[in-house]
């Protein structure tokens, strides 16, 4: 599976506009990765019902052990062909210092 020339596997860090993600497992026509630039807390509202804010996001870059795994901390969410055409890959370099604002305006 490839986006931009570059082959994908466990640990390829990559954008979907507002959103960085690293991956997690490599299939034939899919991949599963963990968002690494924002974690929402969820809050328990009733049984089954949950609220989040922005403002309880966290940055998981900057908080050891949420990119440990697997098991991850973090949910893990599957992005099949379609989905892969339209990513950027992040170098290694640039995660740190990623921006989605900054992204917009290239």
């Amino acid at each position: 599976m490839r986006a931009d020339g570059v082959a994908f596997q466990i640990g390829t860090t990559f954008s979907t506009g507002p959103a960085l993600w690293r991956c997690t497992d490599v299939g034939t026509r899919t991949l599963v990765a963990v968002r690494i630039d924002k974690v929402i807390t969820l809050r328990p509202l009733g049984e089954s019902q949950t609220w989040a804010t922005d403002q309880d996001a966290a940055d998981p870059r900057k908080l050891p052990g949420w990119l440990n795994g697997p098991p991850y901390a973090l949910a893990e969410f599957c992005f099949d062909e379609g989905d892969i055409d339209a990513v950027e890959i992040v170098l290694r370099e640039k995660v740190a210092v990623w921006d989605p604002a900054a992204e917009a305006r290239e």
